[in-house]
């Protein structure tokens, strides 16, 4: 049922959930971005998704999705796509995110977005297993790319850069440079705060990025706490969001406990994927849950 929604989501509007393709390039009304350029920032509309996930997810846990009741709730929010309340805050969080972005961004190197014809990555179809889709569905990207002729695509996060940089190469002929915006800032803000990471899995484990966003918190004068566990590169704890699709009772009480281990650090918990952000900020807590780029 949920390989279905997907698909059919994809079909009609290449997004994985059955929302307004509007709420991916809103964000960017007034900044004046080219769309023309050979170079592209590419958000693939996951810090945009962010509330809309959460008021999903919410769905999900009030039907007992995890105790199989999946299939009474799915069709239901598919046609009534309206039912999803984005919380106001988290949207404006998620924009101040990508404007953040933008903003540092051009200080280091000129650059476009393709608004209305940004297509999402496919990254939840090849995570959830459902390779054959996910074949299918890359070639619709990756065509868009070359129609505009993109050269340089700069991805903002884990999930997007890890399909882009290593899973599409191995499906597609794809040729295009990959690069994270990270690997290209260099914040000159200074700040004065104590904070711990909670890591994304992809960019420590997978991407080999574990210093590269401590690297510039250490140049915002941003003191870390580091623990030789719970940030530790080869065994820090996972945030839950991966499966919150699947088994949201279950995503969430590992987000609890993620967050009570690294309040035991710090009160502000940065991190640097909008999953993560997403499951963390489910967890009622007296902790903050910051993004990196709202730092900057």
């Amino acid at each position: 049922m949920l390989k279905n929604i997907i698909k059919r989501s994809l079909q009609e509007n290449m997004l994985p959930l059955p929302i307004s393709k509007s709420v991916c390039h809103k964000w960017a009304s007034g900044l004046n971005l080219k769309k023309d350029s050979d170079t592209i920032l590419y958000t693939s509309c996951l810090y945009q998704l962010i509330p809309y996930i959460n008021s999903f997810t919410e769905y999900m846990e009030k039907f007992n999705v995890s105790r199989g009741h999946f299939s009474s709730l799915i069709p239901i929010l598919s046609k009534f796509s309206f039912l999803l309340k984005p919380k106001k805050e988290l949207t404006e969080k998620s924009e101040k995110i990508l404007r953040n972005i933008v903003n540092e961004l051009s200080i280091t190197i000129n650059f476009g977005y393709l608004y209305d014809e940004e297509p999402y990555s496919g990254a939840l179809l090849y995570e959830l297993g459902f390779e054959d889709e996910f074949r299918e569905y890359v070639k619709k990207v990756v065509e868009i790319f070359k129609s505009n002729n993109i050269k340089k695509i700069i991805t903002i996060d884990p999930h997007t850069h890890y399909i882009l940089k290593v899973v599409y190469p191995k499906v597609v002929n794809f040729n295009i440079e990959v690069v994270n915006y990270l690997e290209l800032i260099r914040p000159m803000k200074k700040a004065n705060l104590s904070v711990v990471i909670h890591d994304s899995c992809l960019y420590s484990r997978f991407l080999d990025m574990h210093d590269t966003y401590r690297k510039i918190l250490d140049n915002m004068s941003i003191e870390r706490k580091e623990h030789q566990v719970f940030t530790a590169k080869d065994v820090g704890g996972c945030c839950g969001g991966p499966i919150e699709s699947l088994a949201p009772e279950i995503s969430r009480r590992i987000a609890e406990i993620r967050v009570n281990e690294l309040s035991k650090l710090s009160k502000n918990i940065v991190v640097v994927c909008p999953i993560c952000l997403a499951n963390l900020s489910r967890v009622p807590s007296n902790v903050n849950i910051i993004d990196l780029a709202e730092l900057f």
